[in-house]
């Protein structure tokens, strides 16, 4: 799997330090349930983008809930700093031909990323071979 994109690089970051956190206090985290994590943070986000108002995502499972709600104040925690604000309608910063909008669609970008790394590394080395990569690293 080919490196991110550098603008994604410190969203990717903060977001694989709290899985890492999440995944020490909930050992039974796979990498499936990361997967589902971000898919429902990408589509929460992706409406945030549309200016519609967006629930938060809510799941019965603990671990999952855990995840989502560090993850969202993690990168409610990078707003509040203007971590990203640089890359926001940037005329260096491109997503293929066109500038990044928002925030939201920024962040949509990383989730979308860190899903396809969770696929790729389960698909090299079984149910937690993305937890197990990324541990190396944080």
């Amino acid at each position: 799997m080919k490196k991110p994109p550098y603008y994604l690089q410190p969203i990717l970051h903060t977001i694989e330090t709290v899985i890492v956190q999440i995944k020490e206090e909930f050992p039974r985290l796979v990498d499936k349930d990361v997967e589902d994590v971000s898919t429902r943070l990408e589509k929460y986000y992706k409406t945030r983008s549309r200016n519609k108002n967006a629930e938060e995502p809510e799941v019965h499972s603990e671990r999952k809930q855990a995840l989502i709600d560090e993850i969202l104040n993690a990168l409610e925690a990078r707003e509040e700093l203007e971590a990203d604000i640089q890359y926001i309608k940037n005329p260096e910063v491109l997503q293929g031909f066109h500038q990044i909008p928002t925030l939201e669609h920024l962040y949509c970008m990383a989730l979308k990323r860190l899903r396809d790394s969770v696929r790729f590394w389960r698909k090299e080395h079984g149910a937690t071979g993305y937890l197990k990569y990324i541990s190396n690293f944080i």
